[in-house]
């Protein structure tokens, strides 16, 4: 494993020695994205003094409908609409909606004081309109979410047990009703007229197998009683899981597709490179384990120095609980291993290591703003990118192509990068310009108009899953279209 620095750096400099092979990352003080309710988050901040003596702006006619219309459309993020006050209502009324809306919208890195500003602007609804997401990965959400909730509204008549097997190759009126049952979902070929729709053939054997598979179900190429079961079911398809991906996604500061942004992907131990949307980079990565100290935070932030031959101060919790009882309260058995230990008045070590081949940062450390320690590092052990399950750090994101990220994040300074890492033993730092960064944690995402899934590495699905009324939302989808 590898290791993750504080910001106490130790002073004094112990005789070097040969490294420990592995060590840990650091812990990670969480700040996670608190479930929002299935509504629009409703306003919880106290109004500022200003607004509590000076009557508001005035909320034109114009800006009162769009405002309007913007919470009438919350069901296409995911969520039930928002009730509006009467368009002849007073303008407080009106402020106290839009922030609601602001709450609704605004990523969980927007300070307090910026949601009260855009209350100030006016119109607020053009205040309110760069929050809402507009990337590719949102708007393909919202749409497979629009898909889902005309699909649970459609009735299709149920196909009834049969005597004889309904499988590949036969003519039969359950077959044309099953082909009715699949198209629901999606599944199978609508192109399909007359006598033919009742002929058993290969394209709807596969079309069966794949909603099978995406149903738990044994692939058959039959209905068999339990895919019969199942398809006279009351349709039932993953809108929450939809709507709960819009609201990682508005919670992150992610809004349009760009410029050039890094996406770590959690739950797919993936970093991708982009630049206006387009992948220019991507690489296996290894996160953080499932403890609550050791999680890599979801959130957004920047990428503001990249470091070649970086030094570890090793952070406090893993001296205590890790590098210390195993040195059984001798500091000299860590230096023999090339750690510095400084020991101060009251008996607290501080640790360090030095750039080396045995430094588990690398070569190569890319730090992050406001993250609390947690950032993008190299390793000196190769090994755990081969693993399909990649949740083994201690909270920061170890990338498995270092030179390739460093070489992408400082364009035209590969000439000195390069040097700088040749000197093992002197670390440079280079300004990164303050990249936008994404740790995102998604379980659930578009792919070609379908929906992908990826490991809940830290459990979290189920939980806020709950917030959602799956049924209710398709209903209020449904309803827009109407």
């Amino acid at each position: 494993m590898t290791a993750d620095p504080t910001t106490h750096r130790s002073q004094h400099v112990a005789r070097p020695g040969s490294a420990s092979r592995c060590a840990l990352l650091v812990g990670v003080v969480l700040a996670w994205v608190q479930p929002a309710p299935a509504r629009a988050a409703e306003a919880t901040e106290p109004a500022n003094a200003a607004s509590a003596t000076t009557a508001p702006l005035p909320v034109e006619s114009d800006d009162r409908r769009a405002l309007r219309a913007l919470g009438r459309s919350l069901p296409r993020h995911g969520l039930l609409p928002l009730e509006s006050p009467s368009l002849d209502a007073d303008d407080a009324a009106w402020v106290k909606y839009a922030k609601k809306l602001v709450q609704t919208f605004a990523p969980e890195s927007m300070k307090r004081d910026a949601k009260a500003a855009l209350l100030e602007q006016r119109p607020l609804s053009g205040a309110i309109e760069p929050l809402v997401p507009r990337h590719r990965r949102y708007k393909a959400l919202q749409a497979l979410l629009e898909v889902y909730a005309r699909q649970m509204g459609a009735s299709t008549e149920p196909i009834p047990a049969a005597w004889y097997k309904v499988k590949a190759g036969i003519t039969a009126p359950e077959v044309a009703l099953l082909r009715d049952r699949l198209r629901v979902e999606g599944y199978g070929d609508e192109g399909v007229q007359g006598r033919l729709r009742e002929y058993f053939d290969d394209r709807l054997k596969r079309a069966l197998q794949a909603w099978q598979k995406d149903h738990g179900l044994a692939r058959t190429s039959s209905l068999d009683p339990q895919t019969l079961t199942q398809l006279n079911a009351p349709i039932t398809l993953p809108v929450a899981d939809v709507a709960l991906a819009l609201q990682r996604f508005r919670a992150l500061d992610l809004r349009r597709d760009d410029g050039r942004q890094l996406l770590v992907h959690i739950n797919a131990f993936a970093l991708v490179a982009e630049r206006n949307g387009s992948p220019e980079l991507a690489m296996p990565v290894v996160v953080g384990k499932n403890t609550e100290k050791d999680r890599t935070p979801r959130m957004s932030t920047r990428l503001e120095t990249v470091i070649a031959n970086p030094s570890w101060a090793v952070p406090q919790r893993i001296v205590e609980e890790k590098l210390r009882p195993g040195a059984k309260d001798i500091p000299e058995m860590l230096i023999d291993k090339g750690y510095e230990v400084t020991v101060d008045a009251t008996g607290k070590w501080r640790v360090r290591m030095g750039p080396g081949p045995d430094n588990p940062l690398g070569k190569l450390k890319f730090l992050l703003d406001g993250t609390n320690g947690v950032y993008l590092h190299d390793t000196n052990t190769r090994s755990a990118f081969a693993k399909d399950e990649r949740s083994l750090s201690h909270g920061c994101v170890r990338v498995s192509d270092p030179m390739g990220l460093a070489r992408w994040v400082l364009p035209g300074r590969e000439l000195d990068l390069e040097e700088a890492v040749t000197y093992t033993s002197l670390s440079t730092s280079f300004g990164a310009g303050d990249l936008p960064t994404h740790l995102m944690y998604q379980t659930a995402l578009v792919e070609d108009g379908r929906l992908v899934r990826f490991p809940d590495v830290y459990g979290l699905d189920p939980a806020e899953l709950a917030n959602f009324d799956a049924h209710a939302l398709a209903r209020a989808v449904r309803a827009l279209g109407n």
